[in-house]
């Protein structure tokens, strides 16, 4: 006597339109979806709807976890119906599903009772189907159906669900490509955000109220002690400097000459201010024309860190800011503090900026993953004739 469920019960084969109008259903129906998820949902659903069968379940790879993710299923096994049916793991490799998972090849069981790897999970059938979802040469996903009847499924239904599972894949790809371009979008705008404020603190630091409140006490200490001549020279070389800042502080480069005026201006006024702690010397090699250009505020930001090092510590010192022109290509600079190790407060030198001074490395940091800049670095020191040698060198591109 045969048990219960145990006739075989296949169905007619559809004709070409019936398939031609199935496969244009899928294809409407999913790729109106936004979320893998719902993808997977509406596979399951219309599995059983469209195909008439009794049970449909996909499943998500997890590679990770070692094992088949139940993530949809409509029939006996749906998620809906948690009270009813709890889904097991099915670890990758076995079961007909898990084993499908492996080799990327769809597979029809006629009679799961002579199949060795079938997995009872809830009430056992008689015949399965499992189809792999293929992405980018990788089975992501399993597409399984099983029925009570012996030799339910036939050859065009393994046929239609593999042109599912085509479907679906098209469509996880696009939203997998949507999701790397939304990222990478993200990821731009915080950049350029993260740039525009480093600008404006850089701005910040060169134009703070603390600094112009020093520079007009400086002026007011050159008149009151009748040194007509610093105040003219403090005066003009700071106006000249907030001109400077003002016409330039928008801009993303500059022109190297230009960028090298600024500094001058800033290191007489800071040398002033500061009577003469500190002398400076810059040389520059190459770019006769006076044409190149290069990115902004760098080369500001790591002599106002030398200043204010200096200034900070009252160490005594010396900056010597070397530029080199390579084959208008690249731009190497070289800025060296130079202290006297017997002085008192040598000892207290560091590499800090103050509160008000915006990191360079930050700055070379963003523009490098905005603008694509490759702009290197790198900080030596040593000592030589009871001198400490700091110095930092940076190769800048040529605009």
């Amino acid at each position: 006597m045969k048990e219960k469920g145990d006739k075989s019960k296949r169905t007619r084969s559809l004709s070409f339109d019936e398939v031609e109008d199935i496969l244009i259903y899928f294809s409407t129906s999913i790729l109106e979806k936004d979320k893998e998820e719902d993808i997977y949902w509406d596979l399951a659903k219309n599995v059983i709807s469209r195909l008439g069968f009794v049970d449909c379940v996909v499943y998500k790879v997890n590679l990770k976890g070692g094992h088949l993710e139940h993530l949809a299923a409509y029939g006996p096994k749906s998620l809906d119906q948690e009270n009813r049916y709890t889904p097991i793991p099915i670890p990758i490799g076995q079961g007909i599903s898990g084993f499908v998972a492996t080799t990327g090849i769809a597979e029809r069981i006629a009679d799961t009772r002579l199949d060795s790897r079938y997995i009872l999970d809830g009430k056992e059938r008689r015949s399965e189907m499992a189809v792999p979802i293929i992405l980018k040469g990788k089975v992501i996903g399993v597409i399984d159906c099983e029925h009570p009847h012996v030799d339910f499924f036939n050859d065009q239904h393994v046929r239609i669900l593999n042109a599912i599972a085509s479907i679906c894949s098209v469509k996880l790809s696009y939203l997998e490509t949507q999701e790397v371009v939304r990222r990478k979008e993200q990821k731009l705008l915080l950049a350029r955000q993260q740039m525009a404020e480093l600008k404006i603190l850089a701005i910040r630091a060169q134009m703070n109220p603390h600094f112009v409140f020093n520079a007009l006490n400086a002026v007011q200490h050159f008149v009151t002690s009748n040194e007509k001549e610093n105040a003219l020279k403090f005066i003009s070389a700071f106006g000249k400097l907030v001109r400077l800042y003002l016409k330039h502080l928008e801009h993303d480069t500059i022109n190297l000459h230009l960028e090298l005026d600024i500094m001058e201006q800033y290191l007489t006024l800071q040398k002033l201010r500061y009577d003469s702690l500190f002398d400076y010397a810059i040389t520059i090699l190459g770019d006769e024309n006076g044409v190149i250009k290069v990115p902004s505020l760098i080369v500001q930001l790591m002599i106002e860190e030398g200043v204010e090092n200096l200034a900070k510590n009252r160490t005594p010192g010396k900056l010597n800011i070397d530029i080199q022109v390579q084959n208008d290509e690249e731009v190497e600079v070289s800025i060296e503090i130079i202290i006297n190790k017997n002085d008192n407060n040598s000892t207290h030198f560091e590499k800090k900026y103050a509160n008000e001074v915006t990191h360079w490395p930050d700055h070379i940091r963003l523009l490098n993953s905005i603008k694509k800049y490759r702009i290197t670095s790198k900080s030596s020191r040593w000592e030589a004739d009871g001198n400490l040698h700091v110095c930092t060198q940076l190769v800048l591109p040529c605009l």
